[in-house]
């Protein structure tokens, strides 16, 4: 029964991962509020796991990293304006740092089979998220409806924030095309139809992530030509469903079409440039520890609750030197993916082709980051999380790999439990507040800008009414 526990909770967590962005479980709460809940439900899972001793190695290198960084961060907490909201912050990257624990274990002690769940659970929300879109599109074409862009595609608070999702899943549907799979058509046509709703979201973002992995691919590991030339061929189809979809079939049934992707074009920073001002501001004001985790969205400003760029964010929040051992951190499993994908075209294997698309992955999402706020978004994170683990467990060298101390495994247990009630004081606290104000229509009384940090009203931090007044509607894209 012990064995059967973790799989059990894999396979519950996967279950709520597939749902969160599919299904609205509950309409008076928005997706990102129910994303959040999701997320928290995950890391119970993943916490449960932990404490049933099934993750018993760890990469010693990166946890003496892991442990500066959650010393610096501990400390900011406790000197942030904003204690509690803080630690909130710090519980959910606890919990982000606890599933990829699980899902790096799992892929040391089950292999292939892991790659295989994950990356099956990653096509399924691909498809179910274009049969959405599919059945909402021809209902308006049936209808002869307006077809307004954005509101075809449902799961997300914010189009946007889909393309996070976009980003980080395109050069993962790319494995069965560089392993070649059998019936690779099949898996292209699949590839090309989300790059089709990349193109259709218009996430400026999303586009500069994946020209950034095309291009640099090539570069640095032999024969990468060969990944950016399925990308390169499935975005071309894809801008070719774009051009049926959006010009042909309603210039042919006469429909009007709004939010297409061209008319977005521009080299407008949307507001990010204020919001670059003021994370710097803070980061000159507390360089070392920063102000604390989540506190930028307790600044009054009528832009966003987050900065919207993953370093100025950090060194902002949780200070330059906490920043300086995460970009080494990443670093070291970029480099470690990059050593292990080398001779990736030797092997043309699955394992050889999902190091490359994992490598690719992270260079889109790292770019980016540095125009949107990835690092803040319920689903996005949970992602990221699954996707170092799942890097972790295929790059890192088995002779760093060692077994945890009971006292290390005791100490993680205990902060995961503290994290974990910490979180969950948060959600009874606040959300029956939120479905009563979404019943109620009090969104200007309360200054509700969607501006998602934690929950979707992003501020901790109310803003007087003149501010309110002046901010209402504006959102940072």
């Amino acid at each position: 029964m012990l064995g059967l526990s973790p799989k059990f909770l894999g396979g519950a967590a996967c279950i709520v991962l597939f749902i969160l962005p599919l299904i609205n479980i509950y309409p008076d709460l928005s997706w990102h509020d129910q994303q959040r809940i999701g997320q928290v439900v995950i890391f119970f899972l993943s916490v449960i796991c932990f404490w049933m001793s099934s993750v018993r190695h760890e990469d010693h290198c990166s946890s003496i990293f892991l442990l500066l960084i959650f010393c610096l961060a501990f400390a900011s907490c406790l000197q942030s304006g904003q204690v509690l909201w803080s630690f909130v912050e710090l519980s959910l990257f606890w919990g982000g740092y606890i599933v990829a624990c699980c899902i790096c274990e799992w892929r040391l002690r089950y292999g292939e089979a892991v790659d295989s769940v994950i990356w099956w659970l990653l096509v399924s929300i691909v498809v179910g998220l274009l049969l959405k879109f599919f059945v909402s599109y021809f209902s308006a074409v049936m209808t002869h409806g307006k077809l307004i862009i954005w509101f075809l595609f449902d799961g997300f608070s914010w189009p946007r924030f889909l393309g996070q999702f976009q980003t980080l899943s395109l050069p993962l549907l790319a494995v069965p095309l560089l392993a070649n799979w059998r019936r690779r058509y099949w898996y292209f046509l699949l590839c090309s139809l989300w790059w089709f709703s990349t193109i259709s979201v218009g996430t400026r973002a999303s586009w500069l992530g994946m020209v950034c992995a095309i291009l640099l691919l090539p570069l640095f590991i032999k024969r990468g030509w060969v990944f950016s030339l399925c990308q390169g061929g499935a975005v071309v189809t894809g801008l070719g469903f774009y051009v049926i979809f959006f010009k042909l079939i309603p210039n042919a049934l006469g429909l009007q079409v709004s939010g297409l992707a061209e008319d977005r074009l521009n080299m407008s920073l949307s507001g990010r440039e204020y919001l670059w001002q003021q994370a710097w501001k803070m980061t000159v004001e507390h360089p070392w520890l920063g102000a604390g985790p989540m506190q930028y969205a307790a600044l009054a400003n009528p832009y966003g609750a987050h900065p919207h760029q993953a370093i100025l964010q950090w060194t902002s929040e949780w200070g330059s030197v906490s920043a300086i051992l995460v970009a080494l951190l990443l670093f070291r499993l970029i480099w470690l993916l990059y050593s292990r994908s080398i001779g990736w075209f030797e092997e043309r294997d699955s394992s050889g082709a999902l190091k490359i698309c994992l490598l690719a992955s992270f260079i889109a999402s790292l770019a980016h980051a540095m125009f949107d706020g990835s690092l803040v978004m319920p689903y996005t994170q949970i992602w990221l999380a699954v996707l170092i683990g799942w890097a972790w467990g295929l790059a890192v060298k088995n002779e760093t790999i060692l077994s945890i101390s009971k006292a290390s495994l005791n100490a993680r247990r205990l902060f995961s439990i503290a994290f974990c009630c910490i979180l969950t004081f948060v959600i009874f606290r606040d959300v029956p507040g939120i479905i009563e104000r979404n019943k109620s229509g009090m969104v200007s009384q309360t200054c509700w800008v969607e501006r998602p940090r934690f929950w979707s009203a992003g501020i901790i931090k109310k803003l007087p009414d003149s501010e309110c007044a002046s901010s209402s509607g504006r959102r940072s894209g």
